[in-house]
């Protein structure tokens, strides 16, 4: 695909509002940033890679995730099954994780704000520090946990064992798990790498069911990476060290936060997972973002 096909079609995207509107995309501003021929064609191709994933998309990938676990074996056989799930629904916490305590711009909310739209009911969404203290008053709960994206798997581990001060002391969800206060859990992010799901639920004992899993290919320094052709693979690593500090992006490393080299967005954030040249604004002046 040459310059003028991507910025068509990603045009097209952004017109037709699954991704951001007109007003807010930068395309060909963005692809000035890259130097004419095998710098422009990498940054084609990274563009043409990129997913991003809008707020009706989110929605609808959570309800169909949340479906989708009534079909495990837990939820009983074919004559039972409707009747465990009804019960199940109705009393589920839902909650999500953060990457640090009370941060009120973490994802999470924007989760808490769809299950609303799902019907959830007010008093079962709760961040990690009060759902510990409604299990501890009500007793043992099953918990169903949003998020967007499950990256390394660090941001969820670290939630799970983040211990809060209730009236029996400092509790985590993980202490709660150990005395069966926890019924079951489930952890639905829209999109998770393989690694964040065998971290998870080797480190944590949760079942998690991502809406998309992610292989190591599609990280942008896999040898075998999905995000541009064969060709221009080799040439990856020096195009991020060049590019990656002009950014004002970099600061997690010239590929993103955990050297994953995703080519990720949602229409809420854009993850620090993400390449530092596909990230959002603010960015250094003299660097045009893709998104203003």
């Amino acid at each position: 695909m040459d310059r003028k096909e991507v910025l068509e079609t990603r045009g097209y995207l952004s017109d037709v509002a699954v991704w951001p509107s007109p007003s807010r995309m930068d395309l060909g501003g963005w692809l000035d940033n890259f130097d004419q021929g095998l710098d422009s064609e990498i940054a084609i191709a990274l563009l043409e890679a990129h997913v991003h994933i809008d707020e009706e998309q989110i929605v609808y990938a959570v309800a169909s995730t949340i479906r989708g676990i009534s079909s495990r074996v837990e939820f009983g056989d074919s004559i039972s099954r409707a009747a465990n799930w009804s019960e199940f629904v109705r009393d589920v916490l839902i909650s999500f994780p953060l990457s640090r305590s009370g941060d009120p711009t973490a994802s999470g909310y924007v989760f808490a704000r769809i299950a609303k739209r799902l019907r959830f009911e007010e008093n079962r969404i709760l961040d990690s520090e009060h759902l510990i203290k409604k299990i501890l008053t009500s007793g043992p709960s099953s918990v169903i946990f949003l998020d967007d994206l499950a990256a390394s798997g660090t941001q969820f581990t670290r939630d799970w064992r983040r211990r809060y001060q209730t009236d029996s002391g400092k509790v985590s969800l993980a202490d709660l798990q150990s005395k069966d206060f926890i019924s079951s859990a489930y952890y639905l992010p829209v999109v998770a790498t393989q690694d964040a799901i065998t971290k998870i639920e080797s480190e944590c004992g949760v079942i998690v069911a991502p809406t998309y899993s992610l292989d190591r290919d599609y990280q942008a320094l896999d040898a075998n990476t999905r995000l541009v052709p064969v060709a221009l693979r080799p040439s990856l690593p020096e195009f991020f060290a060049k590019y990656s500090p002009r950014t004002g992006r970099d600061e997690y490393g010239p590929v993103g936060y955990g050297d994953l080299g995703l080519a990720l967005s949602f229409h809420h954030s854009c993850p620090n997972n993400t390449l530092p040249v596909l990230q959002w604004s603010p960015c250094a002046e003299s660097w045009r973002p893709l998104l203003k």
